[in-house]
């Protein structure tokens, strides 16, 4: 088995790779009949010398391979026809700007094995990067926090050296007491909750957090059922917001009260309502200075999320009054960060945990089953150039209809 490993193309500079080196020296001990080759590339966080270190190929041409990996979509010229593609394709939402990306691979005879999509036989996800998503992104906020406040300062994190000085730099400095809100209970939040748990800012529950007073800055995890009711019952139904989200509203007015810094971890499903609405970001009442948008659904659960912002500058403002975006740390603005790449500033770590994921659940798969092997086959959205049965929804989509 021959698994190439193509260069990142379409957000330079992603540093990130789906195999590590050390990934990559462990498949080939355990399983001397695979074979690694990468394209080569001046972005990644492990230097193309690594690689060949630990017996890997170095060469442009990968149509030799059986399996083509990377991390972020594939930039569409470098597509190889009639090869399977594993990525992350952001296009199962129908997302505009990979229409033609979907299209292309058809256009190719290609197969596309999207990381999203795979999951187990209950639908848990099992190979993101979601973690690290949450722990940058939680830092970024207390970044931005601290430049809005002049309070403290922090560098940003792709500055760092990893995780451990990120934790570092926050121990490092007095951040006022102020009250953050982590919403979410996947991967995302975890990783934030993580974070900020091991930089020292104490969790409370959600009653003390809405109650109490502190002295101290402190977190509270918000779930679902702390701010969404039923429309009719009044009540939150776990089972049922999950197959009708649409039949509940947000009652969220306590945290945005309460609240200074929000750390938004969501899955948002586009029939679920928004935490608050534009209108309500006017109130006198609402104190929410920074948002950190993790999740990055643009006009979505948060609706000041106007676009995504970029590593090179996180933080853009939103004025309330004006509905519009404007220059980030102004009065009576509310600042964003809402980077949609938020792994690529930690890079090697992050890369370190996506590759533990594939080496537990993908190249298992492949090497027993192959392409047929029921959690691919969950996650494949073409196959030769035709759409799967579970992903027939995008036809019209991929036909630019």
């Amino acid at each position: 088995m021959k698994i190439g490993i193509l260069r990142e193309g379409k957000s330079i500079p992603d540093k990130r790779v789906p195999f590590t080196p050390s990934h990559v020296q462990k498949i080939i001990q355990s399983h001397p009949e695979i074979s690694f080759w990468l394209q080569p590339s001046p972005h990644r966080c492990f230097p193309d010398a690594a690689y060949r270190d630990v017996g890997a190929t170095i060469q442009e041409d990968l149509s030799n391979c059986d399996y083509l990996f990377c991390v972020k979509e594939m930039d569409i010229p470098r597509l190889v026809p009639n090869k399977p593609h594993f990525f992350f394709s952001h296009t199962i939402k129908e997302q505009p700007y990979n229409q033609k990306l979907l299209r292309a691979l058809l256009d190719h005879s290609c197969t596309m094995v999207d990381y999203e999509t795979m999951v187990d036989e209950e639908g848990a996800r099992l190979v993101a990067f979601g973690k690290f998503a949450g722990i940058v992104g939680a830092y970024n906020g207390l970044l931005a926090f601290g430049k809005r406040t002049k309070s403290f300062s922090i560098k940003p994190a792709h500055q760092s050296a990893g995780y451990d000085a990120i934790v570092q730099q926050v121990k490092s400095v007095k951040i006022p007491p102020i009250k953050i809100a982590v919403t979410g209970s996947g991967r995302v939040a975890k990783g934030a909750i993580q974070f900020l748990t091991d930089a020292g800012i104490p969790q409370v529950t959600v009653e003390e957090y809405l109650n109490d007073h502190f002295e101290t800055p402190v977190f509270a995890n918000v779930l679902a059922k702390d701010y969404l009711i039923h429309k009719e019952t009044k009540k939150y139904d776990r089972s049922v917001y999950h197959q009708f989200p649409d039949q509940f509203e947000a009652h969220f007015s306590p945290f945005w009260q309460s609240t200074d810094l929000l750390i938004n971890c969501i899955y948002w499903d586009n029939r679920a309502p928004k935490f608050f609405s534009l209108e309500e970001t006017k109130n006198l009442d609402f104190k929410i200075s920074v948002i950190a948008d993790v999740s990055c659904d643009i006009l979505g659960s948060i609706p000041c999320t106007l676009r995504a912002s970029t590593i090179a500058k996180p933080v853009y403002g939103f004025d309330p009054e004006s509905g519009k975006e404007t220059e980030p740390f102004q009065e009576g603005s509310i600042d964003m960060m809402a980077v949609d790449n938020l792994p690529c500033e930690l890079p090697a770590d992050a890369s370190t945990e996506f590759g533990d994921y594939l080496i537990e659940y993908v190249i298992p798969a492949l090497i027993q089953d192959g392409l047929k092997n029921a959690m691919i086959q969950r996650a494949t959205i073409c196959h030769q150039g035709r759409l799967t049965d579970r992903f027939d929804y995008l036809k019209n989509y991929s036909e630019g209809k």
